[in-house]
């Protein structure tokens, strides 16, 4: 589902190939997780039906979560989870050829375009703990509203910062 659509249960049933009845105790665990939430309802033959959209344009796992060594098979799953619904819409998006080009210079106005960076770097505590937290600052400051400004221009970002332990 795009960041502002939203959809009813029946249809997000349907997109899924669910029967119409199966997602209804999942989308009321998402509702009252605020990963969802209704964005618009009225009534059908005198039943409310309820459109959904997503409410949490981010989600961080706790720490808890993550460094729980019993853990580790279901964070690996998520992750991969993560990051092949997102290395498929970049594919999708590059091979239908929506995927943003480059400005001739600073001043134009065509769409950001792509970037990547990967790095593997050593550095001291203090410097990944400083990084960590202006990251956090530039992800808080990226998931605010624009106020007064329409949003127009679909962004899709992925970031994963981690530092490996001996085990």
């Amino acid at each position: 589902m795009d960041v502002g659509a939203s959809m009813t249960v029946k249809q997000l049933a349907r997109s899924l190939g669910q029967p119409p009845t199966r997602p209804y105790w999942h989308i009321k665990v998402l509702e009252a997780a605020k990963l969802i939430r209704v964005a618009s309802a009225r009534l059908v033959s005198g039943i409310q039906e309820s459109q959904y959209q997503v409410a949490q344009l981010a989600l961080r796992p706790s720490r808890d979560l993550v460094v729980e060594p019993g853990n580790a098979s279901e964070v690996a799953k998520a992750f991969a989870a993560a990051l092949d619904d997102f290395l498929g819409r970049l594919i999708n998006d590059i091979l239908s050829g929506r995927r943003g080009h480059e400005p001739a210079a600073a001043t134009d106005a065509e769409l950001p375009g792509p970037m990547m960076m990967v790095v593997d770097k050593v550095v001291s505590r203090e410097r990944a703990a400083e990084f960590r937290a202006r990251l956090d600052a530039l992800m808080e400051e990226f998931n605010r509203p624009d106020p007064g400004a329409e949003a127009d221009v679909p962004v899709n970002f992925l970031m994963m910062f981690w530092s490996p332990r001996d085990p």
